[in-house]
């Protein structure tokens, strides 16, 4: 009844009496020990899919229940539940980015944003404003490992969140971790242009757009800043790399601002992927089987095959014309 309080008053516009704040923390260890995960989980989708998503999160932690409610969850070999929930490590410092109030900032913006307030998937809502409340907290990534590595890093922190304490569906964790690596690694993308005086997102767009276009011409031959934007808009897909650039700009742009900016980084990235001849990026097959790119290039079989398959990858989105001939050439040089 307590989540259901929070989300009504969230839903109506209501305000919620002091009685009810206090009678929280009495009924905090009946909400931990007698309620099901499952149903927890379902009372917060429903927060997180509604019209203020940062005001419930800030309403369960002037309850007490925010470490109980975002934590995460270990689990044995056969997902039992183990231990203790534990804490995500918010804290009060408005200089730090893990700071409570910033991600509430960060949050309110995204559902203020164009793209969320658009979307009719109400999973997709849900995954949106979570992500914007973990992306400060969210471990640090190590942006020159390969975009699957750091999905990987970013799934194992969400999905014990998300699948394991909150009960919510497995696809749940892979879009918001998906969506949360896409996003933390779209700044240091903008910022690798040459000559492009940025602070992440939130610098010129234009600049951006111009210097970016120049970097990423079909004729500069094989570039380093080209294949990045093609191997980040091939990991984001032709769903999520929109919402991941609104997250990104919600999240790196101080204070937190909503993205309803038509000529803004979405029209900039869109723009740029048709420039660039990337627009099938996200569709992508290798134009060689790795069957004759073991024989031609005498592998042995194994991973070997597959890192040669993600170099010819690399290799049609810097060169989009090229033949099968060239790019086997390419490949045995």
């Amino acid at each position: 009844r307590l989540l259901r309080c929070v989300r009504f008053a969230c839903k109506f516009g209501f305000d919620v009496d002091p009685a009810i704040v206090a009678a929280a923390q009495e009924v905090r260890g009946d909400l931990e020990r007698k309620v099901s995960r499952e149903r927890v989980g379902i009372e917060v989708g429903k927060m997180f899919e509604g019209p203020c998503p940062d005001r419930a999160a800030d309403l369960l932690m002037e309850c007490g229940v925010r470490d109980l409610i975002f934590a995460q969850q270990k689990v044995n070999k056969k997902k039992v539940p183990e231990g203790p929930l534990q804490s995500l490590g918010w804290t009060q410092d408005v200089a730090c980015p893990r700071d409570w109030g910033l991600s509430l900032r960060r949050v309110r913006a995204m559902a203020q944003c164009s793209t969320c307030r658009c979307e009719t998937d109400r999973e997709m809502r849900q995954v949106l404003c979570m992500a914007a409340l973990f992306y400060g907290v969210a471990p640090d990534l190590d942006f020159t490992a390969p975009l699957l590595v750091q999905n990987e890093v970013m799934h194992s922190w969400v999905d014990p969140i998300t699948t394991h304490s909150l009960k919510l569906p497995n696809r749940f964790a892979t879009a918001c971790a998906q969506l949360l690596v896409a996003a933390k690694n779209y700044g240091p993308l903008m910022q690798s242009v040459p000559a492009a005086e940025a602070e992440g997102v939130a610098a010129d767009l234009q600049g951006i757009a111009q210097q970016l276009l120049q970097h990423v011409a079909p004729d500069k031959g094989i570039d380093s800043g080209r294949v990045k934007f093609g191997e980040w808009m091939r990991f984001a897909g032709p769903v999520l790399w929109r919402a991941a650039v609104c997250l990104s700009y919600c999240c790196c742009t101080d204070p937190p601002t909503a993205l309803d900016d038509p000529k803004g980084p979405v029209a900039v990235c869109s723009m740029t992927l048709e420039q660039a001849g990337l627009v099938v990026c996200t569709e992508m097959k290798p134009l060689i089987r790795g069957d004759q790119l073991q024989k031609s290039l005498e592998l042995p079989k194994g991973p070997s095959v597959g890192i040669a398959t993600q170099c010819l990858l690399r290799l049609q989105m810097a060169h989009p014309t090229y033949s099968e001939e060239q790019l086997m050439h390419c490949m045995s040089a």
